[in-house]
């Protein structure tokens, strides 16, 4: 059996990698928060379809001795070569000095760990195509079904940017029983004594084909029973407000996986579910978090103002092949709504806000896509950051992309005005009424729903 070790192979006189890896870059302006979207994403694409019970993602922060560290000294002295290999870059220099004294005392590592999901499988082979292999080895690729959240490949760069080390160990229990582990590491190229220079990226493994280790692995003495994967970020650099943080992403990014019983978080003594949704939601800022207060509301109550449109294809779809019930929109009327409508597709991700909908009827809503088709046509359209539907991403039949955005628009845009728009001889006969008419609105009867349902997602 051959020795474990860091492998850094040649570059072939080929182009160098630098420390800007965009991938990681993208990540960079609120890490941890995109930590917590980015891996609650995978795990939930991973679900193993057997079972139905949610997705359980847990975080879980501990520190190791340096010696813990796998081959602890070879990596310092790798640190070392790519410190020594670009003295003339400042910003590296200044990076990879952080990252040796990281090793002068106990090293941060976060570990985060999924279930009720398939685990890494094709680690035995290592072959492409597999889970293993699309999270290991591939670079801006996805091999996700078309109703997954995620579809660029990058959203495994999210551990690296939280990492002072740019180093994250896979651990995985496969569906068929097969335990294996890798450490990966984005580092720069670095010149070796032979003179020869590596490429940025190495692997901790037994194997000069960069395969996993067909063993168990855990760092703080966690044991696992079950298919899943743990992946431990080394030298984790965001340790001060990581409660809060895991606690706001979760609920800004999943509000509908938890609601639909898709997706359960953990963190020490912190369960996030659906039977606790509403409490984390209730402590939150009500003025900051009105919106995501609102759509808990829509989601969670049963006040028969809110409206529950099912997709009727006639209305819309049927020209893009989208069959009825392929998405549902939920609709509320009220004062100072934020006019939006969250948009999510079937992974139960927020993707963005649609605005620009209605500019005086007072409105929110969640449009959710459920249907195969309807989800695989905007799942195309999907920027990598998973914020925007951006039609000329779709080079071919661009068209077509363009007109099922558009016309989704006008759907949502007529299903507000037909169901909460006065009619037009109303509104022109009251145009200016309000400078000499008394207000004659039931505020009392809508404020006091307001504080009873806020009041209920505290208990």
């Amino acid at each position: 059996m051959n020795e474990m070790h860091w492998r850094f192979v040649s570059n072939l006189n080929a182009g160098d990698d630098g420390l800007n890896d965009a991938g990681i870059e993208t990540f960079t302006a609120n890490m941890t928060y995109s930590l917590v979207r980015e891996t609650i994403q995978n795990a939930i694409d991973a679900k193993n379809k057997e079972n139905q019970n949610p997705v359980i993602v847990e975080f879980n922060d501990f520190y190791i001795k340096p010696t813990e560290f796998p081959n602890n000294q070879e990596f310092i002295e790798i640190l070392g070569k790519c410190l020594a290999s670009n003295k003339g870059d400042a910003t590296t220099v200044e990076f990879f000095e952080h990252a040796i004294s990281v090793f002068s005392q106990s090293i941060p590592v976060l570990r985060i760990s999924d279930y009720n999901t398939c685990g890494l499988e094709g680690a035995e082979s290592g072959l492409k195509g597999t889970k293993w292999h699309s999270l290991i080895k591939s670079s801006g690729s996805s091999n996700k079904e078309l109703n997954s959240g995620g579809s660029f490949g990058i959203g495994k760069s999210a551990t690296f940017s939280c990492s002072d080390l740019r180093t994250v160990l896979y651990a995985s229990k496969d569906s068929s029983g097969i335990d294996s582990y890798i450490g990966v590491s984005r580092l720069v190229s670095h010149e070796e004594e032979s003179g020869k220079w590596t490429v940025g990226k190495g692997y901790f493994t037994e194997s000069d084909k960069m395969n996993a280790i067909l063993e168990s692995f855990s760092l703080d003495g966690y044991i696992r029973n079950e298919p899943g994967t743990d992946m431990y970020v080394l030298g984790f650099s965001e340790l001060d407000n990581l409660k809060y943080n895991i606690i706001e992403s979760t609920i800004k990014n999943f509000i509908v996986s938890i609601w639909k019983e898709k997706l359960i978080v953990k963190y020490k003594d912190i369960i996030i579910s659906k039977n606790t949704l509403g409490q984390h939601i209730g402590k939150l800022s009500s003025k900051r978090y009105q919106d995501i207060q609102n759509y808990y509301y829509i989601l969670s109550s049963k006040d028969p103002s809110i409206l529950h449109i099912a997709l009727k294809k006639e209305e819309y779809g049927e020209k893009y092949g989208f069959g009825d019930g392929e998405c549902e929109l939920l609709l509320m009327e009220g004062e100072e709504f934020n006019r939006n409508i969250l948009m999510t597709r079937s992974a139960g991700m927020s993707l963005f806000e649609q605005n620009n909908i209605h500019g005086s009827i007072s409105f929110t809503g969640i449009l959710m896509i459920t249907g195969d088709k309807m989800n695989e046509v905007f799942k195309k359209m999907e920027m990598p950051a998973h914020d925007a539907w951006k039609p000329g991403r779709c080079r071919q039949n661009r068209k077509f992309y363009e007109n099922a955005y558009k016309d989704l628009r006008k759907y949502i845009k007529n299903q507000v005005i037909d169901n909460f728009g006065k009619p037009v001889g109303d509104e022109i006969e009251a145009f200016g009424a309000e400078d000499f008419l008394p207000e004659i609105k039931d505020s009392g009867n809508d404020e006091k729903r307001k504080k009873s349902w806020r009041a209920a997602l505290l208990q």
